[in-house]
């Protein structure tokens, strides 16, 4: 009875996480920090009204481009963390952040060259390699519905 206990169970089972799912994981909660710390950056500079005339941003814009990195940076961890349940949900939602990142990244790539030149170029490195980890083959069998 035992035997077929727990051989039901290893049928049942999640298989390993794959070391590509690890690499999406710890690539989202970067991403994550990241937009955390920009967005305390922006939230600090939202006041400096000579930097933000030469980045030909107001204040209120600052401001409100701070809160809203917080707010993703912080759901990005909490789906980055999810992603480690196997859940097929969290996968998604992850994925369509990054397609956000990239779309975000690019246009902050041509209309702020050269001040975020390096930062944007990374945040599309990372959503691209957050993307392909998550929907590489060897992943696709750790995520269920």
């Amino acid at each position: 009875m035992a035997s077929r206990e727990s051989s039901t169970e290893d049928q049942n089972a999640r298989p390993d996480r794959p070391t590509r799912v690890s690499v999406a994981i710890a690539l989202s909660w970067l991403a994550g920090v990241l937009d955390i710390t920009a967005g305390i950056v922006f939230l600090l500079v939202s006041s400096d009204e000579p930097l933000l005339a030469e980045l030909s941003v107001g204040s209120s814009g600052a401001l409100a481009t701070g809160v809203g990195l917080l707010v993703v940076g912080a759901i990005t961890l909490a789906v980055g963390a999810m992603l480690s349940s196997g859940a097929n949900g969290a996968r998604g939602f992850i994925s369509a952040l990054m397609g956000a990142r990239i779309i975000v990244h690019a246009w902050a790539f041509v209309a702020l060259m050269l001040i975020a030149a390096t930062e944007s170029v990374l945040g599309i490195v990372i959503a691209i390699a957050v993307l392909a980890a998550l929907w590489s083959p060897k992943s696709n069998g750790f995520f269920t519905d």
